[in-house]
């Protein structure tokens, strides 16, 4: 028998310091960034258990021994506590960062844990002010390793060392991604050492490493993402530019390799939750989903993203991540009358995403969403001041670009709206179906009809609106004939998909763009309407 039951128990008054996380046996306390993780006194137990006794396979006979002081204990019982150990932990039986299950012998903690007799940080600062809320307890945890010099010039590495630390920064700000500074990821500089074994130190799920190679006036940089649990190349990029303005490369290979590395992050997590049983979900996996799952622009997809986001609330009330996907997933409910009490879901919406920014004033996102609302509300001062709070926030955060452009296009200035979301496309190339979508509504306003009507015409697996923009997007071009058939199988299409159905007359539908797009000026709302007249849609 390993250890004793005493020891499970919380004896010893030590403190396990692993990752960014803090176990007190004292306190009978988990912090994480000086935040307090709930857990029950059971997976309590089994955690000190299992860390105290890391240097050996833990079998369940230990564990219901320790734990349980042998009383009778089910499998089932043993394993939903094993999981939400993991949880607490950010962990998962898929990616086993930190407890390994090995087959018919136990599980192992395979941290780097460090052990100290002191009062732990988070008791110090349990009484400072308060810091922005931290990303979900299971958001994706990344390194950047420093980039390869491959010059021959060892007073190039300057260069090199400034593009890693630059990404390591641009890629801090989004705040879906749990960053290690650049001191940890340095350590390893120079050091022959496989991905995975670096990942497992720094406690990390994913890996950027790349290589410098100047020469003359030349540089080429690459950069690739790497899974460290299963040792895949998710991406990777080749970077060949003149060296006229040293400076600017760096910081344009920094943003790029940032914006990049978060989508491909994000993508690769959301495949794994859309592959998850419901039971399995919590709530960073639910984010997730829900957004897989508003991205369908569906209204059954729109009602599950909502039930998931809510939930994740529940599970997390501190994330704003929570509050702002449950705000959008109501603006999209009122936006695409997909709900009977539109007024009552833009509210709601807006009480989330004012909690939002509460909970974390530094999210850009949060910031991009409670814009967007305020659009919604005709608050358009307000709606600037979060638009563009999101891009100071988050220069390389296309949603961030893409809505300041939505919101410029909105208030009568569509060439610079058009201008944001052409970058906000640069930055992340994936996406076919929002940022279509937004730059043919620029188009459109700006009366650059065939772009508009090629920009609607790109949008994939997208919502019903887009039809009706192309439909007026080709009335405005001169094109009737497409213009009629686009209107009638956008208006086939609502009947089946909207709360309430307006009818086929154009009073009736005004509502409706007030909802889809608010714009500032009467003459931009003029034009739309009569492209519609112009497309066959009854007085």
């Amino acid at each position: 028998m390993l250890g004793s039951a005493k020891a499970a128990a919380g004896g010893g008054k030590l403190l396990y310091l692993f990752e960014d996380f803090e176990l007190d046996t004292d306190r009978r306390e988990l912090h994480r960034a000086a935040k307090a993780v709930a857990v029950e006194p059971k997976v309590f137990d089994l955690l000190v258990w299992v860390i105290r006794n890391r240097q050996h396979v833990v079998s369940k006979d230990d564990l219901v021994a320790a734990v349980w002081h042998g009383r009778i204990v089910s499998e089932s019982a043993l394993t939903t506590c094993i999981n939400a150990a993991r949880t607490a932990l950010g962990d998962s039986g898929e990616t086993q960062r930190l407890i390994k299950t090995l087959p018919r012998k136990g599980i192992r903690f395979i941290g780097i844990v460090r052990e100290e007799e002191r009062t732990p940080a988070a008791a110090v600062l349990a009484h400072a002010t308060p810091e922005p809320a931290q990303p979900s307890l299971s958001a994706p945890s990344i390194a950047v390793l420093p980039f390869t010099n491959l010059s021959g010039d060892p007073e190039q590495e300057y260069f090199s060392d400034g593009i890693t630390e630059d990404i390591i920064t641009d890629l801090s700000r989004f705040h879906a991604l749990l960053v290690i500074a650049r001191n940890s990821s340095f350590a390893f500089k120079g050091k022959p050492a496989k991905v995975q074994d670096i990942a497992r130190e720094l406690g990390v799920a994913y890996i950027v490493e790349g290589s410098v190679r100047r020469a003359s006036d030349r540089v080429r940089i690459t950069a690739q993402l790497i899974d460290a649990g299963t040792g895949n190349h998710l991406w990777a990029e080749r970077y060949d530019r003149e060296m006229r303005d040293i400076f600017a490369l760096q910081d344009e290979v920094a943003q790029s390799v940032a914006s990049a590395v978060s989508g491909r992050v994000e993508a690769a997590g959301r495949d794994r939750a859309v592959r998850l049983s419901e039971n399995e979900l919590e709530s960073y996996d639910l984010l997730l989903r829900a957004k897989a799952l508003m991205s369908k622009y569906s209204r059954a997809g729109n009602e599950q993203a909502l039930a998931r986001a809510e939930r994740a609330v529940e599970l997390d009330p501190t994330s704003a991540r929570a509050h702002t996907y449950a705000a959008w997933c109501l603006r999209y409910n009122r936006m695409f009358w997909w709900a009977a009490d539109r007024m009552g879901a833009l509210a709601r919406a807006y009480e989330l995403a004012k909690r939002a920014v509460d909970l974390d004033p530094t999210d850009s996102l949060a910031h991009c969403v409670l814009g967007l609302i305020h659009l919604a509300r005709r608050e358009f001062d307000d709606a600037r001041v979060e638009a563009e709070k999101a891009v100071d926030l988050n220069p390389n955060d296309p949603e961030a670009r893409r809505y300041l452009g939505y919101f410029l296009a909105a208030t009568g200035n569509p060439e610079a709206g058009i201008e944001h979301i052409d970058l906000a496309t640069r930055l992340n190339p994936f996406d076919t179906r929002w940022a279509p979508w937004v730059r043919g509504i620029g188009c459109f306003t700006a009366r650059r009809y065939e772009e508009a009507i090629a920009a609607f015409r790109q949008a994939r697996d997208t919502n019903n609106e887009v039809r009706g923009w192309l439909a007026a997007s080709y009335a405005q071009a001169g094109r009737l004939q497409e213009a009629r058939a686009a209107l009638e199988e956008f208006l086939q299409i609502a009947e089946s998909d909207m709360a309430v159905f307006p009818g086929r007359r154009l009073k009736d539908w005004e509502p409706y763009w007030h909802g889809a797009f608010e714009y500032r000026d009467d003459k931009d709302f003029d034009h739309l309407f009569d492209a519609l007249r112009k497309a066959g849609m009854r007085e």
